[in-house]
């Protein structure tokens, strides 16, 4: 008698005695403790059938979705940086009482939490790549590894430079001052 069929039953049934941020690692285990090690092929069955209930298999995102991901990546990046340029050129291209509007405009998108489409696209797609969540795409794209770069140039050390013998240095100035001819002597008369 097959007892894969009984796994839902077992997880709806483990659900109310173990915590939900449990579950995933109690079947693993039950899996990997109890039913990998059976000798009963039903037991293998269910216990598996409940792993992959809790714990389903990883599926690789298509193609088509990372090339999506680094196009928006790349054009959300593009705008940011157009945006910043903008800043600055706008008093110079337009008038005063076009450019001081626009200017305030971008200054308090830049400054304030303002929620992003791009961002919220781009958490979509990383949702469905299976990567983390992006709280805002500057911080993340250009603050964060900045600061991670600061951090590690401030830890680096500099090379210890070679300690150059003086004796050897000054014995070798020495011996090339005596081996050069001296320019300032007056040509001797013996001649």
């Amino acid at each position: 008698m097959p007892f894969h069929d009984d796994a839902p039953k077992l997880v709806a049934l483990a659900k109310s005695f173990v915590p939900s941020d449990k579950q995933k690692d109690f079947f693993v285990k039950l899996d990997e403790d109890l039913g990998q090690k059976s000798s009963d092929a039903n037991v293998k069955q269910l216990f598996a059938a409940a792993r992959l209930i809790v714990d389903p298999p990883f599926v690789p995102a298509p193609f088509a979705l990372w090339v999506a991901f680094y196009a928006l990546v790349g054009a959300h990046l593009t705008l940011v940086f157009a945006v910043i340029l903008s800043f600055f050129l706008l008093p110079f291209y337009a008038p005063w009482y076009i450019a001081l509007p626009l200017m305030a405009f971008i200054w308090f998108f830049s400054t304030t939490s303002v929620e992003c489409k791009l961002t919220q696209l781009e958490n979509v797609i990383r949702k469905r790549l299976g990567l983390k969540r992006i709280g805002g795409f500057v911080g993340h794209y250009l603050i964060r590894p900045a600061r991670r770069m600061a951090r590690r140039a401030a830890n680096m050390q500099m090379p210890k430079m070679p300690k150059i013998n003086l004796r050897v240095w000054k014995y070798s100035n020495r011996k090339r001052r005596l081996d050069t001819p001296v320019f300032n002597e007056k040509p001797s008369k013996t001649a």
